[in-house]
Order: C-alpha cells, then sequence, then structure tokens
C-alpha cells in the first residue's frame, strides 16, 4: 500500500477514530522520549542518579568526587581523566547543560587546585 493510499483511508475514517489514532500515536511518541531521556542510559563513566541528590549550595569534596565520578583512593590523572569524560558528554556547544558543565569544572577546580568557586 502506498503512502497516498493510507492517507485516503485515514481520511474516511470517522473522526472518533482519528482521535483514538491520534491519542495512541501521542502515548507512543511520549513513551519513546521518555526511555530517550530518561536516566536509565548505560554511558560508562556516569555516576548513578540515586548518588547525586541535587548539588550542595557550597562544593564539599565529597560532592566533588561523586560528580566526576571518582574512586575513593583517586589521583590527580584520575581528577583529569574523569573531568575530560564527562566535559565530553556534557558540554553545552554539544547540547549539554551550561549548569552542570559548570558543576563538574568546578568539581575539578576543587580537587585539582583546592579553590572554591
Amino acid at each position: 500500500m502506498s503512502i497516498k493510499g493510507a492517507v485516503q483511508i485515514f481520511q474516511s475514517l470517522p473522526n472518533s477514530y482519528k482521535a483514538t489514532i491520534g491519542v495512541g500515536l501521542g502515548i507512543g511518541v511520549g513513551t519513546a522520549l521518555s526511555k530517550a531521556f530518561s536516566g536509565g542510559s548505560n554511558i560508562s563513566g556516569l555516576p548513578k542518579a540515586s548518588n547525586l541528590n541535587g548539588f550542595s549550595p557550597v562544593m564539599t569534596r565529597k560532592e566533588a568526587e561523586l560528580i566526576l565520578n571518582l574512586p575513593s583512593d583517586f589521583t590527580q590523572q584520575d581528577v583529569q581523566k574523569h573531568h575530560r569524560i564527562l566535559m565530553a558528554l556534557h558540554h553545552p556547544d554539544k547540547g549539554g547543560s551550561s549548569y552542570v558543565a559548570t558543576k563538574i569544572n568546578e568539581s575539578r577546580d576543587f580537587l585539582a587546585l583546592g579553590t572554591k568557586v
């Protein structure tokens, strides 16, 4: 069946059927978008969302370690590596959040330089 034939069949349906089809398509698209943008992605290097309960008003060492997903015995090379990976994933120029990128940078600065921004 061609697209033109499908459109003709759709146009011949009663309005109540068209509405039901529209609602079904809306639910399907909504479900697909929900799954696509939920925290269920399996990108390595990202901390699980349950580890972060929002950001603290002032950066702490524990929060910086959680944001960068660092092991307990991390080195400065680990800080640099995890920062680079996370910034590649969350950079605003690549569609990421500028706020999250700022927190990633703040975490690196706090752990690497000991500065509180």
